[in-house]
């Protein structure tokens, strides 16, 4: 049995991407340990209920020490590590540098471990669910230029009842952010965790790009359709923004390209 921990520090959608490669693993041949920060036990174990679970406390730079606490391999998916970066220039082809799953296998078969054949964490995840009229929507993203503008969001927000549409709704943990997701009929979101929630989830999703390339960021992802940004320097697949993104009225021009009048027919389609 070869002992694998799986290290991915923080972020939903990150997460969410490693996914298909924890199950790439068979159990009969496996013995995978997921190493992440605490907040997120909850998710995992809403999304994974029998997978190991181990608390981040410095993120891993060498194998050998993962090594001398007891496991085989380790595959580091934390973006900082050099290593990462370096794999990023080798995958920086045809737009594919934007796709992390891309990434996330190029550093999977360094390790000489299989990689899963299927990508979309959908085809991995059942959980039952219990349908609601609901439909999410999601404008913010910590990173600035991924969050739509102020003005598309107000608009939006004129829709919202909070009782069947709601605006950037707010949960006490992930996994109960998960469970509304799993439930809902419908999201709508940019490009963070909520959205690769509900491909995950198989919940029906429109997803609003900016920066990132949404052809090449979800090419494995089965349960939505993307918008990408009208701004004519969309996409950069620069991650964050540059003084050169802000506009001399003091915009990002990419989380203003959105026509916010289709967007309000597709969510009334869907209600």
């Amino acid at each position: 049995m070869i002992k694998v921990l799986i290290s991915r520090h923080n972020g939903i959608g990150d997460i969410i991407m490693s996914i298909p490669f924890i199950f790439g693993l068979p159990s009969s041949e496996y013995d995978v340990t997921y190493e992440t920060v605490e907040e997120n036990f909850s998710l995992i174990n809403y999304l994974i209920p029998n997978l190991k679970l181990k608390k981040l406390t410095e993120i891993p730079f060498e194998d050998y020490r993962v090594i001398q606490n007891g496991y085989d391999v380790l595959i580091n998916l934390n973006r900082s590590i050099l290593h990462n970066c370096m794999c990023w220039q080798y995958m920086d082809v045809d737009g594919l540098k934007s796709n992390q799953q891309v990434l996330y296998a190029f550093i999977v078969s360094l390790h000489g471990l299989p990689v899963p054949i299927n990508l979309s964490p959908s085809a991995y995840i059942h959980k039952e669910k219990h349908p609601t009229n609901k439909i999410l929507i999601f404008t913010k993203s910590t990173i600035n230029n991924r969050s739509l503008s102020r003005r598309i969001t107000d608009r939006l927000e004129e829709l919202c009842d909070n009782k069947q549409i709601f605006l950037n709704p707010w949960f006490d943990t992930k996994s109960k952010l998960a469970e509304e997701i799993n439930n809902a009929k419908f999201v709508i979101s940019v490009d963070t965790g909520t959205l690769h929630l509900a491909e995950a989830l198989s919940t029906k999703w429109i997803g609003l790009y900016t920066n990132m390339s949404g052809i090449t960021r979800v090419k494995y992802y089965k349960h939505g359709e993307i918008i990408q940004s009208s701004a004519e320097c969309s996409p950069c697949n620069f991650h964050g923004f540059r003084e050169m993104c802000i506009t001399k009225d003091n915009k990002i021009e990419c989380t203003y390209g959105f026509d916010v009048s289709f967007l309000i027919n597709k969510i009334k389609e869907n209600i």
